[in-house]
């Protein structure tokens, strides 16, 4: 059986590369995109919740997911 190609040897970021984490709105778009600097470099839980809310929303109001850019 053969396999595919295995990767570099010293990937950027360690054995397991990089940490990226992408906010996906209802509608399935790509909201918002962290990609990491090192391997505990991800949103913090207020930084994803600024993100998650709508524009015109209240702190309150949950729905929906804010452009960002």
């Amino acid at each position: 059986m053969k396999r595919g190609p295995i990767g570099p040897i010293q990937p950027t970021g360690g054995r397991f590369g990089l940490p990226a984490d992408f906010l996906i709105a209802p509608d399935s778009r790509v909201a918002g995109v962290k990609y990491g600097r090192h391997a505990y470099d991800q949103w913090t839980a207020d930084e994803l919740l600024d993100r998650a809310r709508p524009a015109s929303a209240s702190p309150t109001d949950p729905r929906g997911i804010r452009a960002l850019g």
